[in-house]
């Protein structure tokens, strides 16, 4: 399908080492001329760590926007030619100190699509192996790390401990494949 825009100019108004922010003037095809503005960022990916007892692994951290603690899944994004599944054999090194020998692609979706172009990889982790305590982080704090239950997190989700939407979205991708699998 065409785009139904119309493209006049592109600019970055903002850039740094992690994002851009372009804002291009357009015909919109019911509105007429107009300023759309979105934020350009390297694609991220987001692990789903099991244990043989079908437990997911996953990490209290507080993040800096909104200023709260939060469960999620280990992830972050890409360096310069890296592909996807190795970013993921290094985000989930070092923030669980984890190294898998399974892994497997199960969903590619987009993060926020009316204002980013980021697309997250899904990438289940299975025969786990705790290799290292995890370094630091500069980019992030994190207060707990273990495995839930598929039924915990569920419970987790209804009460508002896990809220973060990449986590979300790869805590159904799993549950739709593990079904698949009869799990």
């Amino acid at each position: 399908m065409n785009d139904p825009f119309i493209i006049h100019s592109s600019t970055i108004v903002y850039k740094n080492r992690w994002i851009e922010i372009q804002e291009d003037k357009i015909t919109h095809p019911h509105n007429g001329e107009g300023v759309y503005t979105f934020v350009k960022t390297r694609d991220s990916v987001v692990v789903v760590a099991i244990n043989d007892k079908h437990e997911v692994y996953m990490i209290k951290s507080f993040r800096y926007p909104t200023k709260k603690w939060s469960w999620e899944l280990p992830g972050g994004g890409g360096e310069d030619e890296e592909s996807f599944v190795e970013t993921s054999k290094r985000e989930l090194l070092e923030e669980a100190g984890i190294q898998a020998k399974d892994w497997r692609q199960i969903g590619k979706t987009h993060v926020w699509n009316g204002l980013a172009t980021e697309q997250q990889y899904t990438l289940l982790a299975r025969g786990l192996t705790f290799v290292d305590k995890p370094p630091a982080d500069d980019d992030l704090l994190i207060e707990d790390r273990k495995f839930f239950s598929l039924d915990q997190i569920k419970s987790m989700i209804t009460n508002g401990e896990i809220d973060d939407n990449q986590t979300l979205a790869a805590l159904y991708l799993t549950e739709k494949f593990l079904e698949s699998e009869n799990v």
